[in-house]
C-alpha cells in the first residue's frame, strides 16, 4: 500500500477529474522562496499541504468518484475538505484519503515521498526554494540566507503533549497492514470497526491512542488538557470506561476555535464519528463542561446531545444561548438526524450500514445545520 494506508490511486480516474490539468496547468502565485527556506522540514510539508488545500478546493466543487484503485465507486463519494486536522480528499464511502503529495505522485509517476516532495516545490514554490527532503529527525533547522541556523529542539510541553509521551499510549497507525503485528492493535481496530470507524480516521489528529492494561485494551481519548478518557473494548469488563480523575477536559476542543460552527456532542465516539466524514466536532465528556461554553469568545456551537432524556435536558438548559437543531423537538425538522433515544455514534453505525448514498445525505443534512448555525451567530442569534 501507499504512504498511508490506502490503495493507491488510479490513475485513469485522477485525468477523468481533471486533476492532471489542475497540477500541470497552475500558474498562479507560488509560494515564496524566501518564506519556504526559513520553515522546518515539518512546517514545509505542512505549507504545501495548504497550498494544496486552497488549489484544489478552488477546482472541486462537488465530489468525485473516489480515486482508489480498489474502490469501484459508481455514485461519486469523494470530496475535498480542508478541516482543522486533515487537508486533501476524502472518501465517505471507503474513507480512501489522498494528499497533494499523492495526487502530483500519481499525474507524475512517482514513488517516494522524497520525489513527491521536490516535484510539489518544483511546481508552487518559487525558484531558489529548497528541494531537498532530509527527512523529520529530532531536530529542526531553519534557514537565514545561507547560513544554516540552528533552532533548539527544547520547549515546554504542554499538558496534551506531556500525555501523548505516555509510552504506554500507542499511537493508531495509518496502515492497517500493521495490525497483524500487535494483538492488542488487532483488538482495538475491531472494536473501533464496529463503532463505524476506521483505523485512518483514528489516526487523524493525534489525540485517539489504544493501551493494554493487564490484558485488556482500551481506546484512549487524549483531551486538549491533558485527561483522558479511556474505554475498553470488553463491553462486559468492570471498568468499561476508565478517566482520569478529578474534572475532565474536552475532546478535541481545538475545533471550537477555528473561525465556524462546531458541533457539540457528549461522548468522544460521536465527535470521532463526525470528525471521519470532515465534520468539525467536540465531546464535552461531562454535563459541567457544557457550562465552559457559556465562558468561551468566538465560538459557535450546534448543540447535538443523545437524545435521549438526558439529552434534552442539556437542550432546554441551554437553547437560548447556543444553536439547537429543530429535530429534537417533537413537529419540528422532516429528517431525524437521530432517532429517539440514540447518541450521534449509534446514529452514524445505523446510517453507514445502508450504505453510501444514505451516510452522503446524512451528512448534507449535518452540512446544512452549520449552515443554519452561521446564520444564526451572524446575526446575534
Amino acid at each position: 500500500m501507499g504512504k498511508k494506508d490506502f490503495a493507491p490511486i488510479d490513475y485513469n480516474k485522477v485525468i477523468k477529474a481533471g486533476l492532471d490539468k489542475v497540477v500541470k496547468g497552475y500558474t498562479g502565485v507560488k509560494i515564496s522562496a524566501s518564506v519556504f527556506n526559513r520553515l522546518s522540514q515539518v512546517e514545509r510539508v505542512a505549507k504545501l499541504k495548504d497550498f494544496g488545500g486552497k488549489l484544489f478546493a478552488s477546482y472541486i466543487k462537488k465530489k468525485i468518484s473516489c480515486l482508489s484503485s480498489e474502490h469501484e465507486d459508481s455514485t461519486p463519494s469523494m470530496g475535498f475538505y480542508a478541516g482543522e486536522s486533515y487537508v486533501g480528499f476524502n472518501c465517505l464511502g471507503c474513507e480512501s484519503k489522498y494528499d497533494i503529495f499523492d495526487i502530483v505522485g500519481a499525474v507524475y509517476h512517482l514513488g517516494s515521498f522524497k520525489d513527491k516532495y521536490s516535484k510539489c516545490v518544483a511546481l508552487f514554490c518559487e525558484q531558489g526554494s529548497d528541494r531537498s527532503f532530509k527527512g523529520y529527525g529530532n531536530k529542526s533547522y531553519a534557514y537565514a540566507g545561507s547560513s544554516k541556523v540552528k533552532q533548539s529542539s527544547f520547549k515546554t510541553l504542554t499538558p496534551f503533549e506531556k500525555t501523548l509521551k505516555n509510552k504506554y499510549y500507542i499511537e493508531f497507525p495509518e496502515s492497517p497492514e500493521d495490525e497483524t503485528q500487535d494483538l492488542t492493535l488487532i483488538d482495538a481496530a475491531s472494536y473501533l470497526k464496529k463503532r463505524g470507524i476506521f483505523l485512518g480516521s483514528a489516526s487523524i489528529g493525534n489525540n485517539v491512542r489504544y493501551w493494554d492494561y493487564n490484558n485488556y485494551t482500551y481506546i484512549v481519548f487524549v483531551n486538549d488538557d491533558g485527561t483522558v478518557c479511556r474505554r475498553c473494548v470488553d463491553d462486559d469488563y468492570e471498568w468499561r470506561w476508565w478517566n482520569s480523575k478529578g474534572n475532565i477536559g474536552i475532546f478535541n476542543e481545538s475545533a471550537l476555535y477555528k473561525g465556524q460552527p462546531c458541533f457539540i456532542c457528549e461522548g468522544a465516539f460521536d465527535a470521532l464519528s463526525l470528525r471521519s466524514i470532515g465534520l468539525p466536532a467536540v465531546s464535552m465528556n461531562s454535563t459541567q463542561n457544557f457550562k465552559k461554553l457559556l465562558g468561551m469568545d468566538g465560538v459557535m456551537p450546534i448543540l447535538l446531545p443523545d437524545r435521549d432524556s438526558g439529552g434534552i435536558t442539556i437542550l432546554n438548559k441551554f437553547k437560548d444561548k447556543f444553536f439547537t437543531p429543530e429535530f429534537y423537538f417533537e413537529g419540528f425538522g422532516d429528517y431525524e438526524i437521530l432517532k429517539s433515544g440514540e447518541d450521534v455514534n449509534e446514529a452514524f453505525v445505523r446510517i453507514r450500514k445502508k450504505g453510501t448514498d444514505a451516510l452522503l445525505e446524512w451528512r448534507i443534512h449535518l452540512e446544512d445545520l452549520i449552515c443554519e448555525a452561521y446564520e444564526y451567530y451572524k446575526r446575534g442569534k
